[in-house]
């Protein structure tokens, strides 16, 4: 069924993920879009774009659902978004790698996130309550890279 899904999209597929409950899925794609999939009738539910530089396309390498149902996207602008499952609109954006975000990984429980670039530098999101209005918003962390040491000969 998959297969069939994907041939709906003329664009390059690049990330996947599926939603806690599996009934949808959402898909990062090569024409600067993310695609929400309702799997149980094999359409797409929703089109959300992710910015454009000159012109090009932006290329959605990782894709999460969070276990609330919100989602992150990691793009080759160097960007982490999140996305209000409900509205299906961008609620926050970051701009915390100077390189492409390859990998994104989630917790099971709370709205913690973390990402990763090409450059090795690695991000922290926590998930905290808003005063004013009550939604979880997220605290960006910046990591430092990781050196591996070279081990003697």
């Amino acid at each position: 069924m998959l297969t069939l899904l994907c041939l709906l999209i003329l664009a390059r597929i690049l990330s996947l993920a599926w939603s806690p409950d599996d009934k949808s899925m959402v898909t990062g794609s090569a024409n600067s879009s993310m695609y929400k999939w309702n799997v149980e009738l094999g359409r797409v539910i929703q089109r959300m774009t992710v910015d454009r530089v000159a012109g090009e396309d932006t290329l959605v390498w990782a894709v999460k659902v969070l276990p609330n149902g919100d989602m992150v996207s990691g793009d080759s602008l160097g960007h982490v978004k999140f996305w209000d499952a409900t509205t299906l609109t961008m609620t926050q954006s970051f701009n915390s790698h100077g390189a492409d975000v390859l990998c994104l990984a989630v917790g099971r429980v709370s709205v913690t996130c973390r990402s990763c670039s090409i450059g090795l530098l690695k991000a922290r999101f926590n998930a905290v309550v808003s005063t004013s209005t009550g939604r979880h918003i997220c605290v960006f962390i910046r990591s430092r890279p990781q050196v591996q040491p070279v081990p003697p000969r």
